[in-house]
């Protein structure tokens, strides 16, 4: 298939890595869950991104073809953001998607036991 590539090599790449599973496994249902830091760190970052940007959640949902009312469930912790929902919305947001995974594998780190 010729044309830009839906994820970056360096990314696809990382599949393997565990913290890249850790975010795409994050529990469907989130209600009692209690979030690593890390997490509500990526979404703060996610949230500001957005509203230094002056965008709605409407203008992101639609910028990274999601709905609002999912973005809005992501924005709240209620929902798991996939990694390719995470891909499109600092594509959207024009995030830097490998340092966000990056900084949140950190993160992760150390809270780890």
């Amino acid at each position: 298939m010729q044309g830009k590539e839906f994820l970056p090599r360096k990314f696809v790449d990382m599949l393997g890595c565990s913290f890249i599973r850790d975010l795409y496994f994050l529990p469907v249902c989130m209600s009692n869950v209690r979030l690593p830091g890390a997490y509500h760190d990526l979404l703060k970052k996610l949230r500001t991104g957005r509203f230094v940007q002056g965008l709605t959640q409407a203008d992101l949902a639609r910028r990274a073809r999601l709905t609002q009312p999912t973005l809005s469930r992501i924005e709240a912790g209620t929902r798991p953001v996939n990694v390719l929902e995470l891909y499109a919305l600092c594509e959207a947001l024009q995030l830097p998607f490998i340092e966000l995974v990056s900084q949140f594998a950190v993160e992760m780190h150390r809270e780890s036991p």
